[in-house]
C-alpha cells in the first residue's frame, strides 16, 4: 500500500509541475521574477549550440583532403 501512495504522490507532483502555476498566481510570481517566456530563449540558444557542435563533429569526421605532393 505504501508503494501505491508513493506512486500516486509522484504522479500528482509531476502533473503539478507540468501544469504550471494557476493564471491567478502569475502576477505575484512575476513580481518575484518568474519569466516563463525566457525558456524559449534558453531553448533557442541550446538548439543553436547543439547545431554548432553537430557541425563540428561532422567536419571532424570527414577525411582530410590529400596533401599535394612536392616535386623534387
Amino acid at each position: 500500500m505504501v508503494r501505491e501512495i508513493e506512486t500516486a504522490g509522484r504522479v500528482i507532483g509531476e502533473y503539478m509541475v507540468l501544469r504550471g502555476p494557476a493564471p491567478a498566481d502569475l502576477p505575484a510570481l512575476r513580481a518575484l521574477g518568474y519569466r516563463p517566456e525566457e525558456l524559449a530563449n534558453v531553448e533557442a540558444a541550446r538548439v543553436t549550440r547543439e547545431a554548432e557542435l553537430a557541425a563540428m563533429q561532422f567536419r571532424d569526421q570527414q577525411p582530410a583532403p590529400p596533401r599535394a605532393q612536392r616535386s623534387a
